[in-house]
């Protein structure tokens, strides 16, 4: 049944371009088909019914390693919404790429050496830390808002503690501090991951094997003159790795990163903690040796990504580096600026609190906020709307997740044991969706856009409510296999997209 596209019509299953099949009598001969007609220019086929007592939901695996970053929030301040963005798309991509690859392994990227930690660290040795939360990260948040307003007339002092952090590493219990209370955050909705990297061990273990790598292979250069005398370069983009004063860039950084994921250089240890790989100055070297990279960052860094992707382009080839662009999700009234403070009241932990005190039920509140993130294309901009998130008739979790529970009502409350005796066209209707599950994981990998699995799951849910009102399901032995089997499709799709499979609500 390979190269077959779903039937556009009721009454028939799958299709295909007449133009595109030589032999349409092998065609009908397939034992799996009960008949087939030309209509429109397509051959349009019904299986026989034992065909779907058979099917499976499987995709045609890849023996290949999946890196994938997500969701590497700066450690000083609380996830906002623009953060859980990012992290629900990367946990639901892996999730959808398990599907299909031998192994993916998730990388949370800690950058402990960046101005805006070195920022709120110089606060916190000042002047300790804010009153106004109980969590550690919106406490540290909150300073680094008044920190920026402070900036200006302390650069040098931060500079110092910068270059510090750099040599010495002197804010890594700050930043874990501070991490700490973000995987909070990350445990409530579910993200994960299996290795966590700090920027700190990057730089003392593999970032000179990694520049001394790529000034081998000549794709770096030296500049000797002009306005950017004294740096090293990348010579596709003229992009500065290193500065002047000798300090590594954050690009610099992240392409000898992400040469560690593909194995092109070793050096980095790790610790295990709850069943996660910690970055460490002791413990046991590890490398993933990726076929597949794939970083979920914000559209903004675009031109920083494709520089590391046509470095990629001549040093390894073989690996398939990959840019996961997302747009922002911003307020009514602008986007999200971790400097002005505008993320107060709408941090990943205060969505969770809303939704709670709006839905009375944590499940529902967890389907709502996911939903609504992962409906939208991810290079969309967002406008998050809590009347749309919460609704219980439109494209909502909320919908979503009350049509799985009317189906596991409709289990618990049989009359009979489910058996497959007959199909008519509407069970067909609704078994169409079995045939499109591969089709559909295909298509949110080649895209890297769970939202392609968002509008599949909510597909099904409005196509089983039309049959759960049209038919009586409860004493029908047929129709009840069929739910049956939708069901077990809709719960693999929920777990895609990161939404809890629940017995009641």
């Amino acid at each position: 049944m390979e190269g077959l596209e779903v039937s556009k019509l009721k009454g028939y299953d799958l299709a295909i371009n007449i133009r595109k099949i030589d032999n349409i009598d092998k065609l009908a001969n397939n034992p799996d088909v009960e008949k087939i007609d030309i209509i429109n220019g397509y051959v349009n086929i019904r299986l026989k019914q034992e065909y779907y007592k058979k099917i499976e939901l499987n995709t045609d695996r890849e023996h290949k390693v999946v890196a994938i970053e997500y969701p590497s929030v700066n450690p000083n301040k609380p996830w906002h919404i623009g953060h859980l963005r990012n992290a629900i798309i990367g946990e639901s991509m892996y999730r959808i790429l398990k599907l299909k690859y031998d192994k993916v392994e998730r990388i949370d990227y800690i950058d402990d050496l960046g101005l805006q930690v070195a920022q709120s660290y110089w606060y916190y040795t000042k002047y300790g830390v804010s009153n106004e939360h109980d969590k550690f990260d919106h406490r540290v948040g909150i300073d680094y808002v008044k920190v920026n307003q402070m900036f200006q007339d302390n650069e040098h002092e931060i500079r110092e503690i910068l270059r510090q952090m750099e040599e010495n590493n002197i804010a890594r219990d700050f930043v874990d501090k501070v991490l700490d209370a973000q995987l909070e955050t990350a445990k409530l909705y579910g993200i994960g991951a299996d290795y966590r990297i700090y920027e700190s061990d990057i730089k003392r273990d593999i970032f000179e094997v990694g520049l001394n790598k790529l000034k081998d292979l000549g794709y770096i250069e030296y500049i000797d003159n002009g306005d950017l005398k004294g740096t090293y370069v990348t010579k596709l983009g003229k992009k500065v790795i290193i500065r002047s004063d000798g300090t590594a860039t954050y690009l610099g950084k992240d392409i000898t990163f992400q040469m560690w994921k593909a194995g092109i250089i070793d050096g980095l240890k790790f610790i295990k903690k709850d069943n996660t790989w910690y970055s460490h100055n002791k413990g046991e070297f590890k490398n993933i040796k990726a076929n597949i990279i794939i970083n979920v960052i914000g559209i903004e860094q675009s031109s920083h990504q494709n520089e590391i992707k046509e470095i990629f382009k001549q040093i390894a080839p073989e690996v398939n580096y990959l840019h996961l662009a997302y747009q922002r999700v911003k307020l009514k009234q602008g986007h999200f600026s971790g400097r002005s403070g505008n993320w107060i009241g709408y941090t990943a932990d205060d969505l969770y609190r809303e939704a709670l005190n709006r839905t009375n039920n944590h499940d529902l509140a967890l389907a709502s906020i996911k939903f609504f993130i992962l409906k939208h294309n991810p290079k969309t901009e967002v406008i998050f709307d809590w009347d749309k998130a919460l609704s219980t008739t439109g494209d909502s979790g909320v919908y979503v997740l009350y049509s799985y529970v009317r189906m596991l009502g409709l289990e618990r409350n049989a009359l009979v044991q489910p058996n497959l005796e007959s199909l008519d066209d509407d069970d067909r209707e609704l078994l169409k969706y079995l045939l499109m599950y591969k089709s559909s994981i295909d298509k949110a990998i080649r895209y890297l856009d769970p939202s392609v699995i968002a509008e599949y799951v909510l597909n099904i849910a409005e196509s089983f409510n039309s049959y759960y009102s049209k038919h009586r399901i409860s004493n029908n032995p047929s129709k009840l296999w069929v739910v049956n089997k939708i069901k077990i499709l809709y719960e693999k799709m929920l777990n895609c997209l990161t939404i809890p499979i629940v017995s009641s609500i």
